[in-house]
């Protein structure tokens, strides 16, 4: 509240010195999260969460920043998949609502309290859905895979089928994850939504990738 800022730089040091070691761990890392929004004059955004995505990684934490957010995510591979598709389709116009998605996703895997594994994955499927469809004007995803290659883009077959099962099974009733929840279901878990966010990070690089390949042009 601003009616308690401190007076004085020294004070100010203190406060959040004070605050910083008293909070639960979660709210330490909203704090540091929080850093990463502000613009500070002398200090780079990219510097700072490099410097801490070091530390956090020397420490053994269990959590790196993606996108601005601090995910439990550690893998740099995994990382970097996702952060190039949410870099990616941030830059065209017709694909905000796959960036959307795709952040969502991320949002909800990475909530501290209460983490929403099934709609993490539900977002992460429309990302990619929403791309095959900006893509290729059609409405479902299978169509969207079909016209893809009727473009040139070749996709092999067992590749596109095993992909379509992935997207089927957030379909079925079991999952609960694109349905209603009217009969028995298994809730998903970390590992099942970090799965899906990773996973279909990598295939919206691919699609954008073979897409740049093949000069299939995207606003």
């Amino acid at each position: 509240p601003i009616d308690i800022v401190p007076e004085y730089p020294n004070r100010t040091i203190e406060y959040i010195r004070k605050r910083f070691f008293s909070d639960p761990w979660y709210q330490v890392y909203d704090f540091v999260e929080y850093l990463a929004t502000l613009t500070i004059q002398g200090i780079k955004n990219r510097d700072y969460i490099s410097a801490l995505n070091a530390l956090l990684e020397k420490e053994f934490s269990a959590h790196r920043f993606i996108d601005n957010q601090i995910a439990p995510i550690t893998n740099k591979l995994e990382i970097e998949e996702v952060e190039q598709a949410i870099t990616t389709i941030h830059q065209f116009t017709s694909l905000k609502g796959a960036n959307i998605h795709l952040t969502h996703s991320l949002s909800k895997l990475s909530d501290r309290i209460k983490p929403d594994y099934r709609n993490s994955i539900k977002e992460a499927i429309s990302a990619v859905e929403t791309t095959c469809r900006i893509l290729t004007g059609e409405n479902t995803l299978g169509k969207a895979l079909n016209k893809l290659e009727e473009k040139g883009l070749s996709i092999d077959e067992q590749f596109k089928g095993a992909f379509e099962k992935l997207y089927a099974s957030t379909n079925n009733k079991q999952s609960g994850i694109r349905h209603a929840i009217i009969e028995e279901h298994k809730n998903p878990d970390f590992n099942d939504a970090k799965f899906m966010l990773v996973v279909c990070s990598s295939f919206i690089n691919f699609l954008l990738g073979k897409s740049n390949t093949f000069q299939i042009a995207i606003e």
